[in-house]
């Protein structure tokens, strides 16, 4: 039997719905996220998948979303930002070690040089294992994630991506040296 839809008057809002609930996704935030500087990217984006899930299982109904539902969205944020900040953070100390091994300042010729070793590189991987590599080194998606979006085993995920460092690695290293 389908479900009725509530006449539009009658129908939940989402806005009420974070007015009422705001109090526990404050203590989510401060339960779990220790940073004061990441504290407001954590809110939004939390608010954002607390209103895709909103959106996914209210179809125009009042729903009830729970107060662990709100900590585990929070909870899962998090992750995510403190993943991002991560790979950011790792990006930036492969850039300084790239640096550190040039016999002088990364000028911005060099620069051209070793960006031009890397997309000669990416361009000879096939298409479907650069997607992978676009979203495990700049989307900060996990290797499960991945793994389910492109329908591989984790393990091969791991290996693509193993080969694409050694690669990218030795393209590098050969434009430093040469």
């Amino acid at each position: 039997m389908p479900a009725t839809r509530l006449p539009d008057e009658h129908r939940p809002d989402f806005a009420q719905f974070l007015r009422e609930n705001e109090q526990h996704i404050d203590q989510a935030i401060r339960k779990f996220v220790w940073r004061m500087d990441r504290r407001d990217d954590v809110k939004s984006i939390a608010c954002l998948e607390l209103m895709q899930a909103w959106i996914k299982y209210a179809n125009g109904q009042a729903i009830e979303i729970n107060r662990a539902l709100i900590f585990t969205i929070v909870r899962r944020v998090e992750a995510k930002v403190y993943r991002k900040e991560c790979r950011r953070r790792e990006i930036e100390e492969q850039y300084e070690t790239l640096a550190q091994r040039n016999a002088g300042p990364l000028t911005v010729e060099r620069l051209h040089e070793v960006l031009e070793a890397t997309s000669s590189v990416l361009s000879h991987i096939p298409a479907q294992r650069r997607r992978v590599y676009r979203m495990h080194r700049i989307e900060g998606k996990t290797v499960t994630e991945i793994a389910a979006v492109v329908r591989k085993d984790k393990s091969t995920i791991s290996r693509w991506l193993q080969a694409i460092d050694r690669a990218l690695q030795i393209a590098i290293e050969s434009d430093v040296a040469g």
